[in-house]
């Protein structure tokens, strides 16, 4: 099976490699061609059933694969992410045929992440063009459509983000449904974030090989080669941990702990340079915060539940 992702990670790197440049998706967006090319080689497809038109891989492919593809473009990842929430969102309900035309991108997803949404507005949807949106109202799902306001984003700037006007509603099912998605999908959320921050080590690791200071290359000084390979040991050891069937919370909590502070790093090895956009790096920065407030803001009392068995901390 290894040898297998293996070969996997080497097809989607290529991919990347060819066709991911962030620079340009950050600027200009997702666009139609790309998003074909992302169902064809199974990024947003990959754990989607065959009767959808997906892949039916097993997890550790579907991690393999947003992983990798999180190293060339968060963005991309992020909406590989949110198709893997809404296709699982709308299992078994009235609209669950949307989920062949999101795998096979003849149509894209949008999810809010927001819990303050109400009948007349939704709030912080992820989106990349069309006028609809899954959404929780009240512990309810529903299928919501109407004109988006887009809002500036710090992160993730190859998605869209906004809040939507609400016309037309339809209720789907109920938020645990919406609950369950986020949860199938945490494994590809760690392997998201674990990505981007190899992505951001990666650069910052060949930038101190060229970059010098006082004649000298930058590895040559303790504070950097040390702080580098300090945080690719702890990458690597969160790697193997989550791949080795490690509990996903455990590594949801350590990944939470660290994600902004090693793309932080990668930031400031590169100096000032690390802020212009042309290096590629402060991306990686934008995205960690805005993956954090996205993906594990209640990893704590989700943790302390999980330890105690029941509900707890919640004074």
């Amino acid at each position: 099976m290894e040898d297998e992702i293996n070969i996997i990670r080497d097809n989607i790197k290529e991919f990347s490699s060819k066709n991911l440049d962030e620079k340009d998706i950050e600027s200009k967006g997702i666009d139609n061609d790309l998003i074909e090319k992302l169902s064809s080689q199974g990024i947003i497809n990959s754990n989607v059933s065959s009767k959808y038109g997906g892949l039916e891989l097993d997890k550790k492919a579907s991690m393999a694969i947003i992983e990798e593809v999180s190293k060339y473009s968060p963005s991309v990842a992020l909406y590989a992410y949110i198709s893997g929430i809404y296709i699982k969102s709308i299992e078994n309900s009235e609209i669950e045929d949307i989920s062949a035309d999101i795998a096979s991108g003849k149509k894209t997803a949008a999810v809010s992440f927001s819990n303050k949404n109400d009948g007349d507005k939704i709030y912080d949807v992820f989106f990349i063009k069309g006028n609809d949106a899954l959404a929780v109202i009240n512990n309810d799902l529903f299928y919501v459509s109407g004109t988006y306001e887009v809002r500036e984003s710090l992160g993730f700037r190859g998605i869209k983000f906004g809040d939507l006007k609400v016309e037309t509603k339809k209720k789907i099912g109920n938020s645990e449904s919406f609950i369950k998605a986020l949860k199938y999908m945490d494994p590809e959320l760690c392997a998201m974030s674990i990505g981007l921050m190899y992505g951001s080590m990666e650069k910052a690791f060949e930038y101190s090989k060229i970059r010098k200071l006082f004649n000298t290359k930058i590895k040559d000084f303790g504070p950097v080669a040390y702080t580098i390979s300090d945080i690719m040991s702890k990458l690597d050891i969160i790697k193997y941990y989550l791949y080795g069937n490690g509990r996903i919370d455990f590594a949801k909590n350590f990944i939470s702990s660290i994600i902004i502070d090693v793309t932080r790093a990668a930031v400031n090895i590169h100096g000032g340079y690390g802020f212009f956009t042309d290096f590629g790096i402060e991306k990686y920065y934008r995205d960690s915060v805005t993956l954090k407030s996205l993906g594990f803001m209640n990893i704590k009392r989700e943790l302390s539940d999980s330890i105690y068995g029941e509900k707890s901390g919640f004074i």
